[in-house]
């Protein structure tokens, strides 16, 4: 039994869609007794809009890189929370306030801080607010800041590297910073995943396209989508230009 464990955006999620022959092999995948779900920076609660929208079943999504492990079914396996002293750190970080949103995960809950706009990135995410009062007592297991670049993002996430130490591990994808606690990460959430089904590494075929997939990439042998950068290039055994491609590899 292979588990197919693909990232979300860039990757399966390309120009707006899900491609058709992506959508088929997904489901092929399933039929023949093999795992699929998906590896991703999101929350829970974007990403299930989502899937909902193209018709994707999935046997496990791992949210927030890795912070958030939930089965089929939406049910919380697991979860990294950012330690207090860090959360309110982050919180009143000015990067917070450089931000053009910044959104607050609470296990499948998210919102928005106060002030930041009253969605997550796109109008089609309205999301309900918190104060900072509110967001500083929450249990998060992420908080992401969107930033009008890339260029941008990478700055301010270097800067919150060295602030936060040990403590957090600091992501960038597209033009967004993603912190969570040192203890997360996408390898990590598929580790948890495989302890808790009795799986083995080998097993694991992964698929990703940016920065915050290169250790899940690195880990399990994967697979970068051709025009990532080179140090995802670089991070997994191969290049496709699908994920369909690369499941029906597998079958």
């Amino acid at each position: 039994m292979k588990l197919f464990a693909c990232d979300f955006d860039g990757t399966l999620y390309r120009n707006g869609t899900v491609a058709e022959d992506d959508r088929k092999a997904c489901a092929l995948a399933r039929e023949r007794g093999h795992r699929f779900g998906i590896v991703t920076g999101r929350g829970a609660k974007t990403l299930q809009r989502e899937l909902d929208r193209f018709g994707l079943a999935c046997d496990f999504i791992i949210c927030n890189n890795g912070a958030l492990v939930l089965d089929g079914a939406g049910r919380e396996l697991e979860r990294t929370e950012l330690a207090s002293s860090l959360r309110r750190m982050l919180l009143r970080h000015p990067a917070v306030a450089r931000a053009s949103h910044c959104a607050l995960f609470d296990g499948k809950r998210m919102r928005v801080l106060e002030g930041k706009h009253g969605y997550w990135v796109n109008p089609r995410y309205p999301m309900p607010a918190a104060t900072l009062g509110e967001a500083l007592e929450d249990r998060l297991q992420q908080i992401s800041l969107a930033f009008p670049t890339r260029d941008e993002a990478e700055a301010e996430a270097e800067r919150l590297r060295t602030e936060a130490g040990g403590e957090a591990l600091v992501l960038c994808s597209l033009s967004l910073v993603d912190i969570v606690g040192a203890g997360a990460g996408k390898s990590a959430g598929l580790r948890s995943l495989l302890r808790l089904w009795n799986m083995q590494p080998a097993s694991v075929v992964a698929m990703g396209d940016d920065g915050n997939d290169i250790d899940m990439l690195r880990d399990f042998g994967g697979f970068a989508m051709a025009g990532s950068a080179n140090a995802v290039l670089e991070a997994g055994r191969g290049v496709a230009s699908s994920v369909g491609e690369i499941v029906r590899r597998f079958l």
